[in-house]
């Protein structure tokens, strides 16, 4: 609730009560009446320089801007009256003086801002009868931007961006009146870590994204939500699926599966606002790789042999077998989901009540222990026992010499803190790990951004850190937070001690393929254990290392819960579909533990 005294005004003669300073754009919106606009987003800064989102007010002589012009008590407002047709008339027709007429072949057909405008609101017919003006057409402005200088409106929205969102200011607007067009600045390609979202924004076809051009059209495409696994803060996104034709049937024989053309960001002001990273938002191209989908439980019957397709009663056999030496591991990879980890520890449980020796700590090093240990004694501190917020933040101290830095490594908690270090005058503080805390900082207001710890010095480097103080781990990884809340220590964690332990016996691997990497240590690590469960959904170096294999449906395919890097449980639907001539094991909410995998 906002603390700001009401004001009352009357909109298309319907009543209503507003905070303060609230636009007449946004008023409206409280009466479900979409004004239109091109140049206007929640999340830029008001320019008001479309002259799309125009409404009439009584006592002034022009029309006004809706999207910069604020409420005033009494004010009586019409949206739709003759003056305002014929003002969004007379804009749209100006707009299209130079447009090209190239829908049938432009990406935005579909989702364009200017085609639903100029439908509901634009001229029947153009009186246009010069040669349209001939600018710069499919020019790559960076590896993933194409700009078509042609179909660009000057709304600046991606001007907007670059300078106050992103801060690197690489789009401007280049000449001046008739003359003016978007380009990059100096003609240097764009560097951003965060250049999708101009596509995003763009409400024409102006800026379109090289992964994504003619590649489908958006009526064909299928929106489910999801949360990003290509970092810890699990943005809130939608997975653009494009279906075959149900009639015509696959080479294979098998049902038609959906190929993922695009990820797109929804909004989220908690955790990604309305934007994402590019690393995040092209990174979905492993899930289109059927050829290393692990589809059927397969065995490796000798070391150096391949994988073979067998029967879950025969694993079943060679696990039986190989229960018979020193204690099973069980090891959780950080993108597992809560329901991932709720089958491991049900199936742990499950191989001990049947007589099978099992090591109680997943992910068991001696650095597992110390670290749960350390960490589950600040869960009542501030971030630790809530969710992670920066209101109220005036100063931040990590590692990192500057929010550029952490780019590197989380690129959307760079871009928020980025954000509030230039506009809110956030305080950036660089220390070593070793000394991050100082008894000078103000207590409440600081909050201390530490590395994973990842060896002995790193904890006692952490404990220095009174537990009242707010305090983020950098957890890389889709649900590493997750696992910490479990009881377990994220991979990310004990790499190190990865690199010179030995498996006291054989191992079961919880994986979970995302945009990231495999460990290379737990590979290392595999290589030495003397048998090798996997469960996972793509082939990779883990799976050379496995003599079983029992595939999972992938993460952007069924249910998933995953604790992100503020502490925050999210849900992701994903597409929802099902393999029927697979024996693969499905998550589901209404059971965590599939039939397939308890018969093992």
């Amino acid at each position: 609730m906002s603390d700001k005294p009401l004001v009352k005004l009357t909109i298309d003669d319907v009543e209503v009560q507003v905070p303060a300073g609230t636009t007449v754009l946004k008023a409206s919106q409280k009466l479900s009446k979409e004004i239109p606009h091109f140049c206007y987003h929640d999340g830029l800064p008001i320019v008001g320089q479309c002259r799309m989102c125009y409404v009439e007010i009584e006592g002034q002589k022009k029309l006004a801007t809706s999207c910069s012009t604020t409420v005033t008590e009494g004010m009586k407002v019409k949206t739709d009256s003759p003056a305002v047709k014929q003002g969004q008339n007379s804009t749209l027709e100006f707009v299209l003086l130079d447009h090209p007429l190239d829908c049938p072949i432009c990406d935005r057909g579909g989702e364009c801002k200017l085609q639903d405008y100029t439908y509901e609101h634009g001229p029947a017919r153009s009186r246009m009868i010069d040669q349209k003006e001939l600018l710069l057409k499919h020019h790559p402005i960076s590896p993933e931007v194409v700009l078509d200088q042609e179909r660009c409106i000057l709304c600046t929205r991606c001007v907007r961006f670059s300078s106050h969102v992103d801060g690197r200011g690489e789009l401007v607007v280049n000449e001046r009146g008739s003359h003016s067009v978007i380009n990059v600045f100096e003609d240097r390609p764009m560097e951003s870590r965060f250049s999708g979202n101009v596509v995003d924004l763009c409400p024409v076809g102006a800026l379109t994204a090289q992964d994504f051009r003619f590649k489908a059209r958006p009526w064909e495409l299928r929106k489910h939500s999801a949360i990003c696994t290509g970092c810890s803060i699990g943005c809130n996104i939608e997975i653009h699926t494009k279906h075959r034709h149900p009639g015509i049937p696959r080479p294979d024989g098998n049902k038609p599966k959906p190929k993922i053309e695009r990820l797109v960001p929804r909004e989220n002001k908690l955790v990604n606002d309305w934007w994402m990273c590019d690393s995040g938002r092209w990174g979905y191209h492993f899930h289109n790789d059927e050829h290393n989908r692990l589809a059927d439980p397969m065995l490796r019957r000798k070391k150096g042999s391949s994988l073979e397709k067998v029967s879950l009663k025969e694993i079943q056999l060679v696990i039986d077998e190989a229960s018979k030496s020193a204690p099973w591991e069980f090891w959780i990879a950080d993108e597992a989901s809560h329901e991932e980890i709720s089958w491991a520890k049900e199936l742990a449980a499950s191989w001990t009540a049947r007589g099978r020796k099992v090591e109680t700590l997943f992910n068991p090093t001696e650095f597992s222990s110390k670290l749960v240990s350390a960490l589950s004694a600040r869960m009542d501190s501030p971030w630790f026992s809530g969710e992670v917020r920066f209101d109220g933040i005036t100063t931040v101290v990590s590692t990192y010499d500057s929010y550029r830095t952490l780019e590197d490594v989380i690129p959307m908690l760079a871009l928020k803190l980025g954000q509030k270090v230039r506009h809110e005058g956030l305080k950036w503080i660089t220390r070593s790990p070793t000394s991050l805390y100082e008894s000078s900082d103000a207590p409440g207001t600081t909050a201390y951004l530490v590395p994973v710890p990842k060896v002995d010095a790193d904890l006692a480097a952490l404990a220095k850190i009174p537990a009242t103080e707010k305090l983020l781990v950098l957890w890389g990884a889709a649900n590493s937070r997750g696992l910490l809340n479990e009881g377990i220590a994220p991979l990310q964690a004990v790499r190190s001690a990865l690199e010179t332990a030995t498996p006291k016996g054989p191992v079961v691997v919880f994986g979970q393929t995302s945009q990231n990497a495999k460990s290379t240590a737990l590979t290392d690590y595999l290589k030495k254990a003397p048998f090798v469960v996997l469960v996972d959904s793509y082939a990779s170096a883990w799976t050379e290392a496995a003599d079983v294999v029992l595939p999972i449906e992938p993460l952007y395919e069924s249910d998933a819960t995953l604790t992100n890097l503020f502490n925050m449980k999210q849900e992701s639907r994903g597409i929802q579909i099902h393999h029927p001539n697979h024996e693969s094991i499905r998550r589901g909410s209404a059971s965590p533990v599939s039939p397939s995998l308890s018969l093992i």
